[in-house]
């Protein structure tokens, strides 16, 4: 039987809201908008077979958890 995608997405932006408000008082945008891509670019993907996380903004790492037994593999991609 082929593996099939169960479900797709990413984090809530909620997340974030203490760094935010924290951007309109006292630390600059840039860090704001660091945060944001952060949580942006973190998807995950479930499958009949595995859980895929991919996270990251220039280098992409991809962490690998299997369901049938669980196995951990992590792959980093550098820049």
């Amino acid at each position: 039987m082929p593996e099939q995608t169960l479900w797709s997405g990413t984090s809530s932006q909620w997340k974030n809201i203490g760094p935010f408000l924290l951007c309109l008082l006292v630390i600059p945008i840039p860090w704001a908008i660091y945060r944001w891509l952060q949580v942006k670019t973190t998807t995950f993907n479930l499958t009949t077979e595995r859980l895929l996380t991919k996270r990251g903004i220039f280098s992409v790492e991809t962490d690998t958890l299997e369901l049938y037994r669980v196995h951990d593999i992590a792959v980093t991609q550098p820049f």
